[in-house]
């Protein structure tokens, strides 16, 4: 059995929601967000798969820094929803839904990063299972950060090459945050496609659009795994954080085609 480490706390432990107002319950309680797609039984399997594979690919001796994990998910949630993102892109023969986006260099011969309301537009489904994972692990609704703080705070983030999460230096991950999804995120699109089913084809390609659910959800059931061991008014900032930062990756960090020159 793998077990989290950190700062301990034990804090109630209440369903988990969405955070945009109640009426879904936890996964002991009430069905999943996905419940009455059609695909249900894969966004079933790909969840089972993703968290296993998840805790694995970070444990360390068999014990999982809460931190780390917090991070892994929101960065991987936000990543997935950039690449839900740029299917609808390409199917829109390059022109974004929802406005513009563009594409940063803060540093010449720099990675390059992506931005725009399209882009947050996807993410609103991470935040929200992020915020109904606080809740969750006991965070009153009135002490879940503003969003916009995190964009900002990201923002520079990245155009300061800083990769200190707004959180202290005690809570950071054990790595890098960009090396961080570079290991892992190989090991997430396995978990994702290995979705034995019938005839259908959960690949990569055909199955990707749902990821950005599955990956939002896992993160906000890590939040809630992790509340007595790392203070949920912490785990909601990494996990806002992180997804807005896996969200501006260049897929070429984890050997995908690479954003565009421009929009």
């Amino acid at each position: 059995m793998v077990e989290p480490f950190g700062k301990r706390r034990i804090p109630p432990s209440p369903a988990m929601g969405n955070g945009e107002g109640g009426g879904r319950g936890g996964q002991q309680n009430a069905r999943f967000p996905w419940s009455n797609q059609p695909d249900s039984p894969a966004y079933d399997i790909g969840l089972g798969n993703l968290m296993h594979t998840m805790r694995a690919a970070v444990a360390v001796d068999r014990r999982l820094h809460a931190e780390t994990l917090i991070c892994a998910s929101g960065l991987v949630a936000g990543f997935a929803a950039q690449s839900a993102l740029l299917l609808q892109v390409r199917a829109l023969n390059g022109s974004a839904p929802n406005g513009k986006l563009l594409i940063v260099q803060p540093y010449r011969d720099g990675p390059r990063y992506l931005f725009g309301d399209p882009l947050n537009e996807m993410l609103k489904t991470a935040f929200g299972w992020s915020r109904g994972g606080a809740l969750a692990a006991g965070l009153p609704s009135d002490s879940i950060p503003a969003v916009d703080e995190s964009y900002r705070y990201v923002a520079r983030m990245i155009s300061q090459q800083n990769s200190q999460f707004c959180v202290g230096p005690e809570h950071q991950p054990l790595l890098h945050p960009e090396k961080l999804f570079a290991s892992i995120w190989p090991h997430c699109c396995r978990a994702l496609t290995s979705i034995p089913l019938g005839d259908r084809n959960y690949s990569a390609s055909s199955w990707r659009h749902a990821w950005p659910l599955i990956a939002a959800y896992v993160t906000g059931q890590f939040i809630a795994e992790v509340k007595d061991v790392l203070e949920p008014s912490v785990s909601i900032v990494l996990a806002f954080e992180t997804s807005l930062y896996g969200s501006k990756l260049d897929p070429k960090l984890v050997g995908e085609a690479g954003l565009p020159a421009s929009f």
